[in-house]
């Protein structure tokens, strides 16, 4: 069994949790946001969990709707940055970014690479309809590229396009933790492209 460390459980990492539960891996979730009622909108997380860290309400919601076993599911409610970015991502089989910023986005390839794990980042672009997925370095590190923090998570209408990048997140993640497999991918209205 792979574990896989996930940086960023809100719009794309709540919803690639769901479509990812198929994948023969453990989770250690990190994300230090709390559920906030405007996150219902966007994120896949449900009323009762207001409140709580991101990190467990994604576990409460995997285990007790999606059918994932207690033990594969693992929380830390932390920002990473600099000081603790070693510690907290510690060795795995592969690093998913789905965080909002640059910043955080970079401390988590800096330290990956440090310590030699694969990372998969994806972002989705300030207006909400075209997402992008790649595997380390090949993923943008610059301010205004996909993967900034926008307001497009609070929002009800591009709902179904977090669903959708997120698929396609589970399917790039899949493809690694089966076969090995590094590609990344686009995504928009058109559907989905691979990427070499």
């Amino acid at each position: 069994m792979k574990e896989i460390i996930l940086c960023g459980v809100g719009a794309l990492g709540s919803w690639l949790l769901c479509l990812a539960r198929g994948l023969d891996a453990s989770w250690i979730l990190v994300d230090h946001d709390r559920v906030e009622k405007r996150n219902l909108l966007g994120q896949a997380f449900v009323p009762a969990v207001v409140g709580r860290y991101k990190v467990e309400a994604a576990r409460l919601v995997a285990i007790r709707d999606w059918g994932y076993p207690q033990a594969l599911l693992g929380t830390l409610p932390v920002r990473i940055v600099r000081e603790n970015a070693l510690t907290v991502l510690r060795k795995a089989d592969a690093i998913v970014d789905c965080l909002d910023n640059v910043s955080s986005r970079v401390v988590v390839q800096d330290a990956a690479d440090e310590q030699r794990i694969p990372v998969l980042h994806a972002g989705i672009d300030a207006g909400g309809m075209h997402g992008r997925i790649r595997w380390g370095r090949a993923f943008p590190l610059e301010p205004g590229d996909p993967g900034q923090a926008a307001e497009t998570c609070l929002s009800a209408d591009n709902l179904p396009h977090h669903a959708i990048v997120a698929g396609a997140l589970a399917r790039v993640l899949g493809a690694f933790l089966t076969e090995g497999r590094t590609f990344g991918a686009d995504v928009d209205g058109l559907g989905m492209r691979l990427v070499r």
